[in-house]
């Protein structure tokens, strides 16, 4: 690997704070002592490009000469150890690294980000490899993060040098960041619910869920009696678990403490020091069937040996519910899913500390939301929102305002999904109640795209509860959430949640619409519906991510604002004109992308009404001329109907 040379920039002496800040970080990278993490936090890219510009120069100036190797973070492979042990291996020499492009994770799909974070965590066990040091720089946003998600990396920092400096726009980012501790459950992105059949709106897809808090550290916890349990395990095993080449080194000393016929103790830290590298390959990127189960075989093992009286039992009972969560993922989801919830419930008697128990709980819920996904939606639903209530008891918004915030969207999504299957009035406000809590410990300023998730989760439910009662003062309400997210999901930091929510807010807007009877507040609303839609397709059009909600949906509901507008007896020929031909166009669209999907029938139900309009409007010559832009095999299938 070649460093990464930074560009030659004139640079301009920091006055103040910033050149005090600048004087300290020379001066402790200039002792040269080994094995330093120290962190540089600044928000202005180009102020933060020429102070490490000039920082390699007056260090490779000093007395001795020191060399200061810059390298660009890779933002597909998220791992700093890895860019600075190949360039070593290349170069065969250890000098003090500084890395840049943290930032540039925020383009990255939240995968990426989690990588990134669980690089970060391991850094304790990792770093200790490299006789060298080490200076990474990253804007405030990630700053806060790491410092929550990645405790094993904050532990072993040396020092903090906070620089002054505005904010450097981002460019487009995949997926809204959410670098966050214990993650949030899904981002409701777009509304769904039996819409008015007439209207012909179609709901996009249900959204994605999103992962639960992750391999916590070991905590102290007290001991219990009990060690009854209905998850099975595997017998002690008194030889060589596998052949595994990287794991060999810890299979032989397992090997040897059967064979010393070692104390219990001693085997069961030996077993989780196993489970640990394999946990750890996982977090890398590797997911095979192999890696999961060895990663499981080997904290059954802990089990096994673990003594009743350890402390670790929950911690323990964690990871591996963690682990058969995330295998889920990936096979047999039903299995592995009962199984994690078998082992997050049998954690909770194994603890009574409340941040453990907050956790679990919290784990619990989420292992159930996924469950329903598969099989027994509404009883699954039920426990889940059973599961983050006790959560909610057991984490103070005093002591842990973000996790608390966290469970109580994860308790909001619960009960908007509860709501699509049973006392849907009930569930909703259960869900604005939640997620209107959980607003209260999001600082925009401090947290803009979480704050905006939640926004437009907000919106989701005030939309979807207006379907039962009191529309027009629900869908303003929806409105204004909608309005809210965008303000910090835009185009340019977050294109997908930004199209997505403008979905949403065009579909709001269309309802509101519809329920108004000032003909003018009518078509504002359509208008603005018709706005909202466009940008979203413009914007869905720029990326090559997976959108989070059905995009022909959302051109067949552009079609029909458009069309709407259209009869509108208030238009005028010309303006009617041009708004059919565009309500044509999108469900042509729509009709195109839904070929193989039995919503294809509701976008060629559309393209007929569209036909009829221009035939009104027009007479037979607008017709003709719609047909000619017509593909040629469907006119068979619409000249009957016309």
């Amino acid at each position: 690997m070649i460093a990464l040379p930074v560009a030659e920039i004139p640079f301009r002496r920091v006055l103040g704070l910033n050149q005090q800040t600048y004087q300290r970080l020379k001066l402790a990278l200039g002792l040269q002592l080994r094995r330093q993490v120290f962190v540089a936090v600044c928000d202005d890219l180009v102020l933060r490009d020429r102070l490490a510009a000039q920082l390699q120069t007056d260090l490779a100036a000093g007395e001795p000469p020191m060399r200061l190797v810059t390298l660009r973070l890779n933002a597909t492979q998220a791992n700093p150890i890895a860019q600075m042990s190949d360039w070593i291996e290349q170069a065969r020499e250890q000098p003090t690294f500084q890395i840049v492009g943290v930032e540039q994770l925020t383009r990255q799909p939240a995968a990426v980000q989690r990588q990134f974070l669980t690089n970060l965590q391991t850094f304790d066990r990792t770093f200790g490899h490299l006789d060298c040091n080490l200076l990474l720089w990253m804007p405030q946003p990630w700053f806060r993060s790491i410092r929550q998600s990645a405790p094993g990396f904050w532990q072993i920092h040396t020092g903090v040098f906070e620089f002054v400096g505005d904010p450097t726009p981002l460019q487009p980012i995949v997926e809204p960041l959410r670098p966050i501790a214990e993650r949030s459950q899904p981002d409701l992105d777009t509304p769904e619910s039996n819409l008015d059949a007439e209207a012909m709106l179609v709901p996009a897809a249900m959204p994605n869920r999103q992962q639960l808090e992750e391999f916590p550290a070991a905590a102290a916890l007290i001991p219990t009696e009990d060690r009854s349990s209905k998850i099975a395990i595997l017998p002690a095993k008194k030889g060589r678990l596998i052949e595994d080449p990287i794991a060999q080194p810890l299979l032989d000393r397992i090997e040897q403490l059967h064979q010393q016929q070692a104390a219990a103790e001693t085997l069961a830290e030996a077993y989780r020091a196993l489970a640990n590298l394999y946990r750890d390959r996982i977090d890398q990127g590797d997911a095979s069937d192999t890696t999961w189960q060895r990663a499981i075989e080997a904290y059954e093992q802990v089990l096994v040996w673990l003594p009743e009286t350890a402390s670790q039992w929950a911690d323990v009972l964690n990871d591996l519910g963690n682990l058969h969560w995330g295998r889920s993922r990936h096979s047999d989801p039903v299995p592995h899913l009962q199984q994690a919830i078998e082992l997050y419930e049998l954690a909770l008697y194994k603890t009574e500390q409340p941040q453990i128990l907050g956790m679990l709980q919290n784990n619990l819920g989420a292992a159930y939301a996924d469950l329903a996904r598969y099989e027994n939606p509404t009883e699954a639903l039920q426990n889940a929102i059973a599961a983050y209530q006790q959560a909610l008891q057991n984490r103070s918004p005093q002591s842990d305002p973000q996790r608390y915030a966290s469970t109580q969207n994860n308790l909001g999504t619960a009960h908007w999904n509860l709501a699509q299957h049973q006392q849907p009035l009930d569930n909703l406000r259960g869900a604005i109640a939640a997620y209107s809590e959980a607003l209260h410990f999001y600082r925009p300023e401090q947290d803009p795209l979480n704050y905006a998730m939640i926004q437009n989760n907000l919106g989701t439910a005030y939309w979807n509860i207006a379907q039962y009662e009191r529309p027009q003062d629900w869908l303003r309400l929806a409105l204004s959430s909608y309005a809210q997210a965008l303000r910090y999901r835009t185009a340019t930091v977050s294109p997908a949640a930004f199209a997505a929510t403008q979905s949403n807010l065009g579909t709001a807007c269309w309802h509101l619409a519809n329920c108004t009877d000032d003909p003018q507040m009518q078509r504002s609303y359509l208008q603005r519906a018709v706005a909202a839609y466009e940008a979203a397709i413009d914007t869905a059009a720029t990326l090559d991510s997976t959108l989070s909600f059905d995009i022909f949906a959302t051109q067949n509901n552009l079609g029909l604002a458009y069309h709407q507008l259209a009869i509108d007896p208030h238009e005028t020929t010309d303006d009617r004109s041009a708004q059919l031909e565009q309500s044509l166009h999108h469900h042509l669209q729509a009709l195109q992308g839904w070929q193989n999907s039995p919503l294809r029938q509701t976008a060629l139900d559309s393209v007929l009404q569209t036909m009829r309009s221009i035939y009104e409007q027009g007479g037979i010559y607008a017709q003709n001329q719609a047909f000619a832009k017509l593909p040629a095999n469907l006119l068979p299938e619409l000249l009957p109907q016309l």
